[in-house]
């Protein structure tokens, strides 16, 4: 059940190109922006030894989006996908926007597209609409993909991990505590990168066990325990970023970063 799809797999490359491309059935933004993990990867490259592996790549629209414009981008995407060999691949509606499944690929990998509800997009406007501006571009298999900057993926992150702290405080220990707290102060000096090789090893073996467990004993009884995988692959791909950036010479703003931060948590 473990994932194991990077940016060197043609599916994940292929979900990657598709996606993007089908935003073309949008009204009123054709571009669509790769967030989270699949943002991570691209802004490392295909040769990195830092990849952590995953079972999806999940896309944002610029405005909410209807069922009907999901449907339509799943479809589109679906059919891209057929096209370039992966025959069973079947897009439609999911509980919180549109994917494309697959019917004979194991273990299982999706593209998905997240959407907005009014309510959160009415309160985060100028967030979303800034990590659209400040998005990315990588050429992969032909293709143009966006991607949300390395800064845009820390900062969703960080509000994912708030949200948990808000609800379940007892998920976090007191690393994952201070680190979240000094991230959002903009204190990068002080994030230690000497260990992304082991803690990736360490991140996809906690994976695994936490996948078993939830065949096992279901969500609500390990809940805190998936909280914890989750916070702790964040802290990895933020420090993975970091690193990267550093090497690229790229400086890290602390002005837009508050800025972003506030925006993305008030």
């Amino acid at each position: 059940m473990n994932g194991k799809y990077t940016l060197k797999d043609p599916i994940f490359r292929s979900g990657l190109v598709a996606g993007s491309e089908a935003g073309i059935v949008m009204p009123l933004e054709t571009k669509m922006v790769v967030v989270g993990g699949g943002a991570t990867q691209l802004y490392l490259g295909q040769e990195s030894d830092l990849l952590r592996s995953t079972t999806d790549v999940d896309f944002f629209s610029r405005h909410p989006t209807g069922k009907t414009e999901r449907r339509a981008w799943a479809k589109y995407a679906a059919d891209i996908m057929k096209r370039q060999g992966y025959e069973t691949a079947r897009g439609g509606l999911s509980r919180y926007g549109a994917e494309v499944r697959f019917d004979d690929v194991l273990p299982a990998f999706l593209v998905h597209l997240d959407t907005w509800g009014n309510n959160f997009f009415q309160q985060h406007e100028r967030w979303i609409h800034g990590e659209f501006e400040r998005a990315r571009i990588s050429k992969i298999d032909g293709g143009t993909v966006h991607y949300i900057s390395p800064l845009d993926v820390m900062v969703g992150k960080i509000h994912r991990v708030e949200q948990i702290r808000k609800h379940r405080e007892r998920a976090f220990n007191t690393y994952q505590t201070n680190f979240f707290d000094k991230l959002k102060d903009a204190q990068f000096d002080d994030v230690d990168t000497t260990r992304l090789d082991q803690n990736l090893l360490e991140i996809e073996r906690e994976r695994a066990q936490t996948l078993e467990d939830l065949g096992r004993f279901g969500y609500r009884e390990i809940i805190d325990k998936v909280d914890c995988y989750k916070i702790d692959k964040d802290i990895q791909d933020i420090t993975t970023l970091i690193e990267a950036m550093r090497a690229k010479g790229e400086r890290i703003d602390k002005h837009d970063f508050r800025s972003i931060c506030k925006e993305a948590l008030e």
